[in-house]
């Protein structure tokens, strides 16, 4: 739009703001000559109003005036016909009141007059024509009687006491006048009160209708005269002179518009209707004898001079306005278009080179600053132009740098892994050769290089794929509260003999089951926990873990070294280490915290760090809370392939007989009868005695770690030392970087996480079973749910599915759903909470918290392994407080977790008791005494291997029935070494 169009549309914007703005003012002036005006008509009506008020009073004085001389003339006794004696045509010379009546009189009831005489009465009257005041002894002559007449009726019925008055409706006076009237009357009544007569006035209503309609100008003012407790019309001068009188008030559709004044308001009431397109007025009041009285104005009839006045003056004024500012507009034009139209020709050439092409506006004015200030813009503006051109080379540059670095740190990742996968693949069967003590130490001391090595390689490929965008979840539903244990497990398994404890909190009511990437939550987790205890010296760690409805929380806490102030805005950069000259001793790459950033990031999380440098330092995370199901979360596959392996000799070494149930249970999926060992000591012994002959050694030996008096770490090195070269897995929940060195710098060869998984445990046997005695069986499409030949008991399981607390499902899901080895670990539980209540009352009582741990810990992976999620998160909170060696804790939180050992013993034992009760009679075989007899001497030695051979031959019996049951419970005596127990079952069968 041009300039010219712009200044146009602004003049004439300016001329209709002027006219609108005096229109306003003359519709404000307007407005107060309105209500100025309606005041003035309102009192007008107020004051001819209260006139014909007074005029009734007046009126009713002198319908009571009469009333009572007819009432003296009665008590007189004077006859009908002499009454005109009393009332004389002087008493009503007052012509102010009889020229606004039509007459006045006196009459009497039939049965107050004599016998002889119909009627009685008195009339006075105004005669117009002669303007003299007449009276008539006897009224309308003999046919009129006033009996019969609607005004005596009327006044009659509302006549209820002396000294009242009353008024009639209006009617047409159908003797001599014919004019519109309305009767006053007062009663007369004799000595008795009794009604006998009435003295009247009566009202020429069109004497007021004449006066109050003159207040209008023209024939458009209607008048209302109504009763409205009668809801009858006195009157209504229309418009067209039509008259209504007599219609209900509901005949008038304005009516329900008229307005009346409040209390002590001395105008009229003002409302406002339209009828017929022409707008009205009007003014209403309630006259003292209750009738109302309106009357209805146009509105043009009161306004319209002054309307009409302030319309044409603002019409005048726009024009004016107009005219004026349309000269203005070609005065402007000339001195702003002219300038401005050389500012576009210079701006269509801004693009040139030729310095000579800037805009020559000399003037003064603004227009000559702004085309200075647009000649130095357009020298600005190129020179930026070129400046942009250059950083976003310079971007594009860095960019292209980036990528090639990211591409680079993939591709060494890549490279480095091949090598360094088959070094550290050579070095692990290089330690399970003969090596001699030197050897192996190097060996060793390769293996662990490599896989510190190897974790660097893991956190740069990570790295790699987070700069690429190439990094992706993989969410899926999991198990939280088992996350959280396993990352329990892991830190405090790093802690190893530092002088620090760690702490697991758990605030309000933790979820169970949760949908996401649990394996990148562990690693973030993990690397905020290995970094706290890698830089505390002394104090403690804590995992604090709360959530909302909407988010999961995590505060890693340190009371170690703390970070800089300075270092913080750096800290999560990668390659980068706060403090380096004071932690330059402490190992690492620096890319932890910078993967761990991005990684909850990329769960919609975030990642905050408050610290104080010296005190410690607390990392928060926050991730969504997206609720899991949990009967989504992956179980064993069915269909994996089953590894075969009847003839391997395997023995497994765990002091917690469900674990050894377990372990066992599992690998009779695979045809192997395990050998079992309750401790450390007794590994060795069977160990040595199988070395005797080298057909009989053991294929592979599973080592607990952590077990009392001799953990798995010191009897694998015993074992070497004697000369045992098969290989030995550890069995262990603390499955962190670092342990598996540890394991193998003890000489062990591998390690296996608790609780055992079946598909992890077939690639174990896999791995390191002589390959000659492995068969491979494809997948059966029959799931295992029990021992062949043994029918699943419904009403034991029905017993065991209404303990409280113990979940089947997750049960069956340790054992890879076979019900027969669930039932023995349920009833090894039984066994086990006997022991453990002893032994944790024993070890705390003698503050012995080193055992305490030990055996709560063993308690733990019980009653997680039999679904008892509950008593194992609280055997959880008892272990990590004894490893903080608190026995305050201990001692006030111990009672309620024997409380519910003991009452899911009760439960499990009335189970099995109904199931005993059901098998049977029990049938003693004959070679079970001799047996019997031998153990009991290899108990009272403590001889392992006369032990072993007797369970062994206990086996071979194939017992059935209750007899199965009670050689059961021997066997499980023994596992766990209470050689009492185990003689106390043989007593009661000899017996």
């Amino acid at each position: 739009m041009s300039i010219r169009l712009k200044i146009l549309f602004v003049v004439l914007g300016f001329s209709l703001f002027s006219g609108v703005a005096f229109f306003v003012y003359s519709s404000a002036t307007t407005e107060n000559y309105r209500q100025l005006r309606s005041a003035e008509v309102s009192k007008t009506v107020a004051f001819e109003s209260e006139r014909a008020g007074r005029v009734f009073a007046e009126l009713e004085r002198n319908a009571m005036d009469i009333a009572v001389m007819g009432r003296m003339a009665y008590r007189a006794g004077r006859a009908p016909e002499e009454l005109g004696v009393l009332v004389s045509v002087e008493d009503f010379q007052d012509s102010r009141v009889l020229r606004n009546t039509a007459g006045a009189g006196l009459w009497f009831e039939p049965y107050a007059l004599r016998a002889d005489t119909q009627r009685a009465s008195y009339y006075v009257f105004y005669d117009s024509a002669t303007q003299t005041v007449r009276h008539d002894p006897s009224f309308g002559g003999e046919e009129y009687d006033y009996h019969t007449r609607s005004w005596y009726t009327e006044i009659a019925a509302r006549l209820d006491a002396p000294n009242t008055t009353a008024w009639s409706l209006p009617y047409f006076d159908d003797i001599g006048t014919g004019l519109l009237l309305s009767t006053v009357g007062a009663g007369v009544y004799d000595e008795d009160g009794r009604f006998i007569g009435m003295g009247t006035v009566d009202w020429r209503i069109q004497n007021l209708i004449d006066r109050l309609a003159a207040i209008g100008s023209t024939r458009n003012v209607f008048l209302l005269l109504a009763s409205p407790k009668d809801d009858y019309i006195i009157a209504n001068t229309s418009r067209g002179g039509t008259d209504i009188a007599g219609a209900p008030l509901g005949a008038l559709p304005w009516y329900e518009h008229l307005r009346f004044p409040d209390d002590g308001d001395e105008g009229a009431g003002i409302g406002y209707f339209t009828e017929a397109g022409v707008a009205y007025i009007s003014f209403s009041r309630i006259l003292d004898n209750g009738w109302l009285f309106s009357i209805q104005v146009p509105r043009k009839e009161i306004f319209g001079e002054v309307e009409s006045r302030n319309t044409r003056f603002s019409f005048i004024i726009v024009l004016s306005s107009l005219f004026l500012l349309l000269a203005a507009f070609f005065l402007l034009s000339q001195l702003v278009s002219r300038p401005l139209r050389k500012l576009t020709l210079g701006v269509t050439e801004l693009g040139c080179d030729d310095p000579e092409k800037c805009i020559d506006i000399r003037s003064n004015d603004e227009i000559g600053t702004l085309a200075a200030a647009f000649n130095k813009m357009t020298v600005d503006l190129k020179a930026s132009i070129e400046q942009s051109a250059k950083e976003r080379a310079g971007k594009e540059r860095a960019e292209e740098v980036a990528e090639i670095k990211a591409q680079f740190l993939a591709n060494m990742s890549h490279e480095i892994r091949t090598p360094m996968n088959a070094i550290i693949g050579m070095s692990e069967l290089l330690l399970s050769g003969n090596l001699n003590s030197n050897q192996r130490r190097s060996v060793q001391d390769i293996h662990i290089s490599a896989m510190a090595l190897l974790d660097i390689i893991n956190d740069i490929l990570d790295l790699s794929k987070i700069q690429a965008g190439k990094l992706s979840l993989v969410p899926g539903h999991y198990d939280f509260t088992l996350l959280i244990d396993n990352v329990s497990s892991m830190a405090q398994f790093l802690i190893k003999n530092k002088n620090i404890t760690f702490e697991l909190i758990r605030k309000d009511e933790i979820p169970v089951c949760l949908y996401g990437d649990d394996l990148r939550i562990r690693q973030a987790l993990l690397n905020l926990l290995s970094n706290a205890i890698k830089f505390t010296n002394e104090g403690r760690v804590c995992l604090t873990i709360s959530a909302t409805e909407t988010s999961v929380n995590f505060d890693v806490g340190d009371t170690g070294t703390g970070i800089p102030e300075q270092d913080i805005p750096t800290l999560f950069d990668a390659f980068t280490q706060a403090d380096k000259q004071k932690n330059r001793n402490k190992e690492g790459t620096g890319l932890g915290l910078s993967i761990t950033r991005s990684l909850i990031e990329m769960m919609g999380g975030h990642i905050t760090v408050e610290s104080v440098y010296g005190q410690g330092t607390v990392f928060h995370v926050t991730i969504p809370r997206v609720p899991g199901d949990e009967t989504l979360i992956p179980r064993a596959e069915s269909n994996e392939s089953t590894i075969c392996a009847p003839d391997a000799r395997i023995l497994v070494v765990d002091d917690n007989t469900i674990n050894l149930n377990v372990a066992t249970g599992l690998l009779g999926l695979c045809k192997i009868n395990a050998e079992t060992a309750a401790g450390g000591m007794q590994a060795i012994e069977l160990v040595r005695k199988n070395m005797k002959n080298s057909e009989n050694q053991y294929d592979i030996v599973f080592m607990d770690h952590m077990m009392p008096e001799m953990d798995g770490l010191e009897a694998t090195k015993i074992i070497r030392e004697m000369g045992a070269n098969m290989p030995i897995i550890a069995l262990t929940a603390n499955a962190v970087a670092g342990a598996k060195e540890e394991f193998l710098a003890a000489g062990m060869n591998d390690l296996l996480t608790k609780p055992v998984k079946k598909a992890l445990l077939n690639k174990m046997l896999e791995d390191w079973l002589p390959a000659g005695k492995i068969i491979i069986a494809p997948p059966s499409d029959t799931p295992v749910t029990g021992e062949a030949g043994v029918e699943t008991d419904v009403e034991f399981w029905k017993n065991i599915e209404q303990l409280e607390g113990l979940s089947i499902q997750t049960g069956l899901d340790m054992v890879s759903g076979r019900r027969d080895v669930y039932e023995k670990s349920l009833k090894l539980t039984i066994r086990e909470i006997e022991k453990c209540d002893n032994n944790l009352n024993k070890f705390l009582a003698a503050a012995d918290m080193r055992n305490f741990r030990i055996e709560v810990h063993g308690m733990k992976g019980s009653l997680a392994g039999i679904g008892a999620i509950e008593l194992a998160a609280l055997a959880q909170e008892l272990e990590t407080a004894a490893d903080k060696t608190d026995s305050g804790f201990c001692a006030a939180n111990l009672p309620f977790f024997l409380d519910g050992l003991r009452t899911l013993k009760t439960g499990l034992a009335e189970a099995f008791t109904g199931k005993t009760l059901s098998r049977g009679t029990l049938e003693i075989h004959p070679q079970l005494p001799s047996i019997f007899e031998k153990l009991k001497t290899a108990f009272a030695e403590t001889d392992f291997l006369a032990i072993d051979e007797g369970m062994e031959n206990l086996d071979s019996l194939n017992a059935g029935g209750a007899l199965k049951e009670e050689i059961e419970k021997i066997k499980d005596a023994v596992l766990i070494m209470d050689y009492d127990g185990a003689l106390k079952v043989m007593l009661e069968l000899l017996k």
